[in-house]
């Protein structure tokens, strides 16, 4: 069974950083999409195909009508993974940072993931992702993703065009499976900020947000469930009460959804409504995400709200984060 819990850390942690429904190994035990068949260069070789999850919101019954609040510029979000006896098995750092491109303003969001301690020893996994949107209206521009391991690496981009209301999907490696895939109405965003975003939503228990889902160059409706408070375990607090907020495929499930897995995510019960708490449960155990730092927009400059962490959890995300932003 140990041998099993590297990869299944790396899965959690490749959900997160490529906001899909699906392992690498798993699609492809997962039909060819129609439609795939627009040419790209490829990048150099030893990569392979990835996929993306873009979101488009909707209201339904019981949810509430304020916009989403996105992730602002300067907001940090650093969390520890961990699973069972290995303890600290990775981390994660989403950011977000306001910039002017060719006299356009954009804002730019970031994923950053890592394994670490015993299960990066057995299965290091690397992985980063880069998102792009319009401040001005919230719509998401671009997104890519790439992902490393000793066994398989994937590289993707997407950039949407709303006058022709397609996203441009171009796999890196394996262009066959590049395609136009057509968006529905709404505004997309990528998974995992989603996730982070459903605070905006100001969710009560019992209410549910329907979001669409572009998986495989599909698109598969994906229902966040607010499903009630509950006192979990936190990293910064104890113990806390938090919101559960279960997203389900409740049609044609597929990915993690088919094989019985699931993702769950705890919102704080006070006024910044934090995911302070996310788990990713496959066949063979669960990946526990703890969020161990966060960072307000009018605290980017300073030091932040920090929680006592390995070095290696605090540190680390955050460097590769700075010397991206510099490149960038």
């Amino acid at each position: 069974m140990i041998l099993f819990l590297p990869r299944c850390v790396s899965f959690a942690l490749v959900l997160v950083t490529l906001g899909q429904v699906a392992a690498p190994s798993a699609r492809a035990a997962e039909p060819e999409p129609s439609g795939a068949g627009k040419s790209a260069q490829p990048e150099p070789a030893g990569t392979a195909a990835a996929r993306t999850v873009v979101v488009t919101e909707n209201n339904t019954a019981g949810s509430s009508e304020t916009p989403v609040e996105r992730i602002r510029s300067g907001e940090e979000f650093y969390f520890k993974v961990k699973w069972g006896p290995l303890g600290t098995a990775g981390d994660v750092a989403v950011s977000a940072q306001d910039e002017v491109l060719e006299g356009l303003p954009q804002t730019r969001i970031k994923v950053v993931t890592a394994s670490r301690g015993l299960v990066r020893t057995l299965y290091a996994f690397d992985g980063e992702a880069e998102s792009v949107i319009d401040p001005r209206d919230g719509r998401l521009l671009m997104a890519k993703a790439t992902t490393r391991s000793r066994k398989q690496n994937t590289s993707m981009t997407l950039f949407f065009d709303y006058a022709a209301n397609e996203a441009d999907y171009t796999d890196n490696v394996r262009p066959e499976r590049s395609t136009h895939i057509p968006l529905p109405e709404g505004q997309p965003m990528e998974f995992i900020t989603a996730l982070i975003q459903a605070r905006g939503w100001n969710p009560q228990p019992g209410d549910t947000r329907v979001i669409n889902v572009i998986f495989d160059n599909h698109i598969y409706p994906l229902t966040l469930h607010a499903m009630g408070y509950e006192k979990i375990a936190t990293a910064t607090a104890g113990e806390q009460e938090a919101l559960l907020v279960i997203p389900k495929m409740e049609t044609n499930p597929r990915g993690i959804f088919k094989r019985g897995g699931s993702i769950r995510v705890w919102l704080a019960r006070d006024e910044q409504r934090l995911p302070v708490r996310f788990e990713v449960k496959v066949a063979v155990g669960t990946a526990v995400g703890l969020l161990t730092r966060y960072r307000p927009p009018d605290e980017a400059a300073g030091t932040g709200t920090k929680a006592d962490e390995p070095a290696e959890t605090s540190r680390e995300p955050e460097k590769a984060a700075d010397n991206r932003q510099a490149d960038g």
